[in-house]
């Protein structure tokens, strides 16, 4: 069994001074990125016809730039599971939503989640950047306490991927030897 998702590969072209430090001590250091496709579990015979689907998606999806252009302005935190929590700052962009619509409603039969709640998230899609994640209550105080007021991001889209992983890491979720990329 392997783990795929699909997310939006974010470049942010203005973003806080303060961020990236805040990021450095509070996150994984992922690169910016919205979640598409939530995780799921594939056997590898499931993955060739993954990639179709993709491949059609991206044949038929027509953007007049070839871009996603997309605000990042209001900041949220998120409970998630035993008592860990991460905050995001949400975008509201019809282009990513219809975009993740389209996805969701194309792979609709890998629903094999990698955790149970993930099929929520996927349903009730937020697009948003993740800037920080598994704090506990102390830590999550702290790192409210730092984030300034200047919260404002703007970034495009132009690249999707497709990860397929052994095992959820981050040596192995940020190989690029794992990657498909679909340009947009």
């Amino acid at each position: 069994m392997k783990i795929f998702a699909v997310y939006a590969r974010v470049k942010l072209l203005k973003k806080p001074d303060w961020l990236d430090d805040f990021r450095f001590k509070y996150d994984d250091r992922y690169d910016f990125h919205v979640t598409l496709k939530q995780p799921c579990f594939i056997n590898e015979e499931q993955i060739p016809p993954l990639k179709e689907k993709l491949n059609q998606i991206f044949s038929n999806f027509y953007l007049p730039d070839h871009k996603i252009n997309i605000l990042f302005n209001k900041k949220t935190i998120n409970n998630e599971v035993e008592g860990k929590a991460c905050i995001m700052i949400l975008a509201k962009n019809k282009d990513i939503c219809n975009l993740q619509s389209i996805i969701k409603s194309s792979l609709s039969d890998y629903k094999n989640y990698y955790e149970s709640e993930l099929e929520k998230y996927e349903n009730n899609f937020n697009p948003h950047i993740t800037i920080s994640r598994n704090l506990d209550s102390k830590t999550l105080s702290m790192a409210v306490s730092e984030i300034k007021d200047d919260f404002l991001c703007e970034g495009t889209i132009e690249e999707i991927v497709l990860v397929v992983v052994n095992e959820k890491t981050a040596e192995e979720t940020t190989n690029p030897k794992n990657f498909t990329v679909y340009r947009l």
